[in-house]
């Protein structure tokens, strides 16, 4: 296909999962004045160790099936139950279709039928449905602002085969319902497959171990395909127990080891790459292992350890908001014309994570002592210590950011801190420099030094425009320059990739304000790493472009007095000699021409300068 038609075919991808997401809803919540279709026996099953038998581990007291007469510890043979019913036992239920299901009870058999009841959409179902909504849109922006990138397609295809392997629903024909579920379970194959191809995209060609990963993901991804193809089958035709397959832990080793393998080549991914191709990997594949990761620990969590509401509340809200997060991660890292610097974002995500686990756990201490030593005291009183407690935490927490953005600094991103620290302490040293060009090699040095940017140049003011010192005429950028207006205007940071028009040539673009006037430009090139400048970062070398602006300023104004200085003193010297009596003929009147002459040559070069 060509690039062109990449757009086109990704965005309907995209409306077609989109609306695969609200006939999801909708199977769940059902239309005005009619029924939803997911339903549920109120039964929990279990491989019972024998062919072609399910066996019931819980029926939930007053459900469907309970009302029906099963028990726990009852079997389902498989054998002598309808296909449609086989189905619906191993799919998925419809609400209110009469299931009749043969059951083993110790050495009888019997028939019961069992009408499923609607399965409420509880908050996790809405949650749920919200974060594919929004992937959905991420794809979207993905394929509409990338779609002729062939690393950005497979990224819009990973995120909506993720999306599409959450929305298994129950159709009014059970064979449709397998369909379904089928599809489904492909698309989270899909997704984890395309994770591995994806992190195959960086840092080629292939390592021998990178290239080993990708055949291994490929080959468990083909495996598990045909175990899901294979339990579809099975419930159709019984040719094949069915139980193995869809309740033995074992079967979903390969997929297991799908994504372990894809994680494995992320890592090795994000290890090879450098510069900006490492912060892009960064970007990308940890927010997707972050995705994949999170939802196989919360499932197998869930499975083993029984949690009480409360807990599973939690659970799946951390859960929503890591993976919502790292979607948005995802996005940004495939639209962005460059990224922001990760280390900062850690930086920040950390002390707001300390500090308010301090804040929290300190107000839940406090409030517990107080109301156990004012157990009897009056609801006004506690209410009033409440108050204290809450204003005392209140004032403490601006100190407490404090010791905990130095300690974070000084502990995990010392190399950053120091680096700003640098930048501002030269930003103070260079009032103190009294050469012109000894002040501006030092500090584009020290912005070379402490950004690890690829470039940085000052320009300076020269005649109607600007110039970088030592650079030839040629190389100057005009006074009336878009950059130029705009720092001149607003006396702040310039992204100088929202001035396509300027002649600045850059990442970015401080300002070097003195008096009131733009007296030069401290431009600093693109990150070697391919980050972005981090706010602080930025705001130290705005602090540093003021600071040299300012000394340049002074420097200039003292230099041109002394020219003055000399110039009049030349003239006084002149006018003193030439009111001299005429007591010179001959050739001393010729050598007071002479030295007058010298005298108008010198002082012309100085007003010259």
């Amino acid at each position: 296909m060509k690039p062109s038609g990449w757009r086109p075919a990704l965005v309907a991808a995209c409306a077609f999962v989109l609306v695969s997401v609200f006939a999801y809803v909708l199977a769940y919540t059902g239309l005005p004045g009619t029924a939803p279709w997911a339903g549920k026996f109120g039964l929990e099953f279990d491989a019972s160790g024998r062919p072609y038998e399910i066996s019931v581990s819980q029926a939930i007291p007053g459900g469907p099936a309970w009302r029906a007469g099963i028990r726990a510890g009852d079997r389902i043979d498989l054998r002598r139950n309808p296909v449609t019913s086989n189905v619906r036992v191993l799919i998925a239920a419809f609400n209110g279709e009469a299931t009749p299901l043969s059951l083993v009870r110790g050495a009888g058999n019997a028939t019961v039928t069992v009408v499923p009841v609607r399965q409420p959409a509880g908050w996790d179902f809405w949650l749920g449905a919200f974060d594919d909504v929004l992937f959905v849109a991420f794809a979207t922006v993905i394929a509409w602002r990338r779609a002729h990138v062939p690393q950005m397609r497979l990224l819009a295809l990973l995120v909506l085969s993720g999306v599409f392997s959450t929305l298994a629903f129950p159709a009014p024909d059970p064979f449709a319902s397998l369909a379904i579920a089928t599809a489904s379970t492909l698309g989270g194959v899909a997704g984890a497959l395309l994770w591995a191809v994806v992190a195959g995209t960086f840092a080629a060609p292939l390592s021998p171990a990178r290239n080993a990963l990708k055949w291994a993901a490929t080959f468990f991804a083909a495996a598990f395909a045909a175990l899901v193809l294979a339990s579809g089958y099975a419930a159709i035709t019984l040719r094949i127990d069915p139980v193995p397959l869809f309740y033995s832990p074992v079967s979903g080793v390969p997929f297991t080891l799908l994504v372990l393998t894809a994680l494995a080549a992320s890592v090795l991914a994000i290890r090879a790459s450098r510069g900006i191709e490492r912060q892009q990997a960064l970007w990308t594949l940890l927010p997707i292992a972050i995705i994949f990761c999170a939802i196989r620990v919360i499932t197998t969590v869930a499975t083993l350890v029984p949690l009480s509401p409360a807990v599973d509340f939690a659970a799946n809200a951390a859960i929503a908001v890591v993976v919502l997060s790292a979607g948005f991660a995802l996005t940004y890292a495939a639209v962005s014309r460059k990224l922001i610097d990760i280390g900062f974002v850690v930086n920040r995500a950390a002390v707001f994570a300390i500090v308010s686990t301090i804040v929290i756990g300190t107000f839940v201490v406090v409030e517990w002592a107080v109301s156990e030593w004012l157990v009897n005291a009056s609801h006004t009183t506690g209410f009033v210590a409440g108050m204290i407690v809450a204003l005392a935490i209140g004032l403490s927490l601006r100190y407490v950011h404090a010791f905990v953005d130095r300690w974070v600094d000084r502990i995990f991103f010392r190399k950053r801190h120091e680096d700003e620290a640098a930048l501002r302490n030269f930003a103070r040293e260079a009032s103190y420099m009294t050469d012109a060009t000894l002040l501006l090699d030092r500090a584009v040095r020290e912005v070379s030094e402490h950004t690890d940017a690829e470039s940085a140049t000052i320009l300076v003011r020269n005649g109607s425009g600007y110039a970088s010192v030592g650079s030839a005429n040629g190389d100057r950028v005009d006074e009336n320059d878009a950059g130029i207006l705009a720092l001149r205007a607003w006396n702040k940071r310039l992204d100088l990739h929202d001035r396509p028009d300027s002649d600045l040539r850059g990442d970015v673009a401080f300002p070097m304000i003195s008096r009131g006037a733009l007296v030069g430009v401290l431009v600093c090139g693109a990150k070697r790493n391919g980050e972005g400048y981090a706010p602080d970062e930025s705001e130290a070398l705005f602090a540093l472009a003021q600071g040299v602006g300012t000394t340049l300023d002074v420097l200039s104004n003292r230099s041109a007095g002394t020219l003055e200085s000399l110039a009049s003193t030349q003239n006084l010297i002149l006018e003193e000699l030439r009111s001299l009596p005429g007591k010179f003929t001959g050739n001393g009147a010729a050598a007071e021409n002479d030295a007058g002459a010298r005298a108008d040559a010198e002082n012309t070069r100085l007003r010259e300068r």
